[in-house]
């Protein structure tokens, strides 16, 4: 693991690290379509506790665009959790899915926030000396890398109308966010932020619905998932065993497994809770809605889709993933019978919703 920088927090608890681009970093960012992903890493030795995120920065010249955060959350209806919670549900959910997840911003970051350590007193005689000396007896560790496995992950919610015929294309220039797991030694896997895949492939894919077909599901495509845990670089340690400048947490035996890279392919699954059918009759979808006729046509390439819920199964836990629309990653309906249709999002019109919905028009 490479320390890229170290800081200690103020008294609020802020605290920033000034950092340049490398070479080996803007070519790794080039690799992912100019994206750059980060584990930042706290410890406290006063609190005896750590821990690391995955974070992801977007690098423009040798500085670093963050994300903002989401604006605010989508509500939907979803039937088959109301009918499981009851009549306290009977109003609308609040969902982990977002309607709309503002793009980065124009305005460049400067700084780059990467790594966090609180600062070890220099105490010969105390307790400084005696970490400073089992650091020194920390073995080197490394992240071995296991055997890729190949995934199918949901990126995109899609509905189509019997009166359309709709489609949706995932490829070149679209890109996902997708949650990364983390074992600490001793705890039970869980979510440790997410990677950014960016593609850069020649390569599109998507499904079309023709005919009077509807849907109600969740597009999938393949991605390469990486299984990763910490060994010492010579000989052997027992799974526990602090290693040498790596952040506190992360110790020989644990294990990550994230997101590599996107490799093609076409699913859909309309198992998953949240792609029932919702139409646009009903507040505060109706609220939200546009109308086409006979004749007419949509095509939706820009804005984040909503985040989907339980998108990928990385083995020992099922994560969260969330796509751009982009000139790639893009909805498309052309209306050829009866009435027309609406489409419509929930708490946006369709051209920002993060999930369209579709119905024929009475």
């Amino acid at each position: 693991m490479v320390v890229l920088g170290t800081t200690t927090t103020d008294s609020n608890g802020s605290y920033a690290v000034n950092g340049t681009a490398t070479p080996e970093m803007m070519k790794a960012a080039a690799d992912n379509g100019g994206w750059l992903n980060f584990a930042v890493s706290s410890s406290s030795t006063s609190l005896d506790m750590a821990t690391t995120m995955m974070v992801s920065r977007q690098l423009v010249g040798q500085r670093f665009k963050a994300p903002t955060p989401p604006k605010r959350a989508e509500t939907v209806d979803n039937p088959a959790l109301q009918r499981a919670l009851g009549a306290s549900a009977s109003a609308r959910l609040a969902s982990a899915e977002q309607d709309e997840n503002p793009t980065v911003p124009a305005s460049v970051a400067p700084d780059l926030t990467l790594v966090l350590s609180e600062d070890i007193p220099d105490d010969s005689e105390g307790a400084g000396s005696a970490s400073r000396a089992a650091a020194a007896a920390a073995p080197v560790c490394y992240f071995h890398y296991g055997a890729d496995t190949q995934e199918r992950t949901s990126v995109v919610e899609f509905h189509n109308a019997s009166n359309a015929n709709g489609k949706w294309t995932y490829g070149e220039k679209a890109d996902s966010d997708i949650d990364v797991a983390i074992k600490y030694v001793g705890d039970a896997w869980k979510v440790n932020g997410s990677d950014h895949v960016s593609n850069e492939h020649s390569l599109s894919v998507g499904q079309t619905y023709n005919g009077g077909d509807t849907a109600n599901n969740y597009g999938r495509s393949d991605f390469l998932v990486r299984h990763a845990t910490v060994e010492p670089l010579a000989g052997s340690a027992p799974d526990g065993t602090q290693c040498y400048e790596f952040p506190d947490d992360i110790r020989v035996g644990t294990k990550t497994v994230g997101p590599k890279n996107w490799v093609g392919g076409v699913g859909a699954n309309s198992a998953l809770p949240g792609a029932e059918y919702i139409g646009c009759s009903y507040t505060p979808q109706s609220t939200h809605r546009t109308s086409y006729a006979t004749g007419t046509f949509f095509n939706r390439g820009s804005k984040d889709a909503a985040k989907i819920a339980g998108a990928v199964d990385l083995g020992p836990l099922t994560v969260g993933a969330k796509s751009g629309f982009s000139t790639n990653m893009s909805l498309h309906y052309d209306v050829v019978r009866g009435n027309g249709i609406w489409l419509c999002g929930t708490n946006y019109f369709p051209d920002t919703a993060g999930v369209v919905h579709a119905q024929s028009r009475p």
